[in-house]
């Protein structure tokens, strides 16, 4: 939470070490674990605030190709707009509007979002540092016909032309 009611106009720094107790409030979190260092920018304004975060880190992580834990490195940002308005509303991403009542930025949320969403789909080791008798095993199990066969069945289904299925019912056929 960050106070902004005191702050003067102009832009102020705040930093933030998080670290493994910060993801126990979040059930369900993929990223459970990691050191992160959070850099919030509030630039106040007469009429608004710009919000800026940036982040990064690492999380330990489970590689997607050998299986072993692994660190990831991650890094990210974020901004968005404050508004002065009669009641608090935070649901847009882009901006907030804050109430009358409001004395507090929370940003705990948003560097929890911004800190998951930087975590990437696929998670690998860099070349050569996977797990080398997992590999082993994996190469000695497949083969590069299966990574082909379901390419080659595509390629041999037999297609309808069937053009009906394009044109919308709605519309006029010039002729």
């Amino acid at each position: 939470m960050i106070p902004f009611v005191g702050l003067k106009l102009g832009v102020h720094h705040f930093d933030f070490s998080i670290e493994d107790t910060f993801f126990q409030d979040f059930e369900f979190s993929e990223v459970t674990a990691g050191i992160f260092q959070v850099n919030v920018q509030v630039e106040k304004k007469s009429a608004m605030m710009e919000v800026s975060i940036e982040m990064k880190g690492s999380t330990p992580v489970i590689c997607d190709k050998c299986g072993d834990e692994m660190i990831l490195e991650v890094a990210g940002n974020d901004h968005w707009v404050i508004k002065w308005g009669e009641q608090t509303d935070d649901e847009n991403d882009e901006v907030w509007i804050f109430g009358p009542k409001e004395h507090f930025i929370d940003v705990k949320h948003r560097i929890y979002e911004l800190i998951q969403l930087s975590i990437p789909a696929k998670r690998v080791h860099e070349e050569g540092e996977c797990n080398q008798e997992v590999i082993a095993k994996l190469n000695q199990f497949s083969t590069s016909e299966d990574a082909d066969t379901q390419w080659i069945s595509l390629k041999n289904m037999e297609l309808e032309n069937n053009t009906d299925l394009l044109l919308d019912d709605d519309s006029d056929e010039e002729e």
